[in-house]
C-alpha cells in the first residue's frame, strides 16, 4: 500500500526534481509535519478568538506565518532550515502556551511529538538533530518548572 501511495505522489511530482526516493520521503514527511502544525495553529486561532485572548491569538497568527515559511523552505529543498525552524517554533510556542495558560492546557504534549520528528526524519545531520533534541528536552524541563512553580497568566477556566 505504501509503495502505491509513493508511486502516485511521485507521478504527480516532477521526477527530475528529486535525486532519489529518500529526498521524496524527506519532502513528504516534512510537509506533513508542517501541515499538521499549521492545522493545529488554525484550530487554536479559533479557540483564542472565541476566548478573547488577544496576546495568544497574535502569537498563534505569528506561528502560522512561521509554519508557512517552513513549508516554503521545505518546498525549496532547504530541509535543514525548515526542520530546525519548525522545531524552534514548536518549542517556543509550548513555552509561551504553558506560561500563559498553565500546565493544564496540555501545551507540553507538543514537545514529544516534535522530539519524534528528530528521530524519524533525517532532515539534517545527526549532530543538528541531537542538538534540536536537547533543545526540546530543555524546553520540556522548563515547561515542567513553569507548570509547578508559576501560576498561569490567563487560566482556561476564565473562557466565557
Amino acid at each position: 500500500m505504501t509503495r502505491h501511495v509513493y508511486k502516485r505522489i511521485a507521478a504527480l511530482l516532477d521526477k527530475r526534481y528529486f535525486r532519489d526516493g529518500d529526498e521524496l520521503y524527506l519532502l513528504i514527511t516534512l510537509l506533513v509535519s508542517v501541515g499538521f502544525a499549521f492545522l493545529v495553529h488554525v484550530a487554536l486561532c479559533g479557540l483564542f478568538l472565541y476566548a478573547g485572548m488577544a496576546p495568544m491569538l497574535r502569537f498563534t497568527l505569528a506561528s502560522l506565518v512561521i509554519d508557512t515559511v517552513c513549508a516554503v523552505l521545505v518546498y525549496l529543498r532547504f530541509y535543514a532550515a525548515g526542520g530546525i525552524l519548525l522545531t524552534v517554533e514548536v518549542a517556543a510556542y509550548s513555552l509561551i502556551t504553558i506560561r500563559w495558560l498553565g500546565a493544564g492546557s496540555c501545551g507540553a504534549l507538543y514537545l514529544p511529538l516534535v522530539l519524534m520528528l528528530q528521530f524519524l526524519v533525517p532532515y539534517a545531520s545527526k549532530k543538528a538533530r541531537v542538538f534540536m533534541g536537547v533543545v526540546l528536552y530543555a524546553a520540556f524541563c522548563a515547561v515542567v518548572c513553569f507548570g509547578v512553580n508559576l501560576p498561569p497568566m490567563y487560566g482556561l477556566g476564565r473562557i466565557r
